[in-house]
């Protein structure tokens, strides 16, 4: 049986990048007999032709789609474009759009999902991953972000609570409501994993070299690591209630 599989990339002015990374999952997909790949870009309105581009590839390509909305921040474009395709597919996988998740690992996380996983990561933290070329700043925001996600949050078991380099089976997906994650913007990745973890998800992580986008820029607001911060701790109190509600 070909399962089906949605890829799906939220952008917000990647017009840079955002062709040669579809063109790359592309050519990817043909290789993979066995599965029916989808990519579905989540723009958020960018004012830079980033739509325009992948609609224009959408005619080359009869497995590239479009879905626009407003500007409100990366984990709310996931959840629309998760909510439009989670009951057309088998396997959801969420990546970047700045080239910094290399097309190339899919087929890794397609396997894992074969052997039984529920949610495959693509971790910078375990043996065989890593972050060449990140300045010392960019270092200490991501292991304190981690270490919150751990500590606080309570995601004891999973190294790289932040990475969005993930396949879910979407049988788990359709377990939880994404619109009460209360995340909008990076903060998503974590609020979700929380979710699969009390979902008694089968995790897996797998090593990814993230390297940095050569072209673009960063979209990391203070007003995302303010809502991460604050995601953590409403975290916590969710798994107190939770464990108090059921004694």
């Amino acid at each position: 049986m070909v399962k089906n599989v949605f890829i799906i990339i939220p952008t917000y002015n990647e017009a840079e990048n955002v062709a040669p990374l579809l063109e790359q999952i592309h050519t990817l997909s043909t290789s993979l007999p066995e599965y029916h790949i989808d990519i579905l870009v989540a723009d958020d309105s960018s004012p830079d032709g980033t739509a325009e581009l992948v609609l224009s590839l959408a005619q080359r390509f009869g497995n590239v789609h479009l879905l626009s909305g407003p500007k409100e921040g990366m984990g709310a474009a996931y959840i629309r474009a998760i909510s439009a395709v989670a009951n057309s597919c088998h396997v959801i996988i969420t990546m970047d759009a700045d080239l910094s998740h290399p097309p190339l690992m899919i087929p890794q996380f397609l396997e894992k999902i074969d052997e039984g996983y529920d949610v495959v990561i693509g971790s910078r933290y375990i043996e065989g991953g890593g972050t060449p070329g990140w300045s010392l700043t960019r270092q200490l925001i991501s292991y304190f972000a981690n270490a919150m996600a751990r500590s606080i949050a309570g995601l004891y078991s999973v190294h790289d609570c932040t990475s969005s380099y993930r396949a879910i089976r979407t049988s788990l997906l359709r377990k939880i409501s994404l619109e009460s994650l209360s995340t909008k913007g990076y903060a998503f990745a974590t609020a979700s994993l929380w979710e699969y973890v009390h979902k008694n998800a089968k995790i897996y992580e797998i090593p990814l070299i993230f390297h940095d986008r050569t072209k673009g820029a960063t979209k990391l607001q203070y007003s995302d690591m303010i809502e991460y911060f604050f995601n953590c701790f409403r975290l916590r109190l969710k798994s107190l209630t939770r464990n108090t509600t059921e004694r």
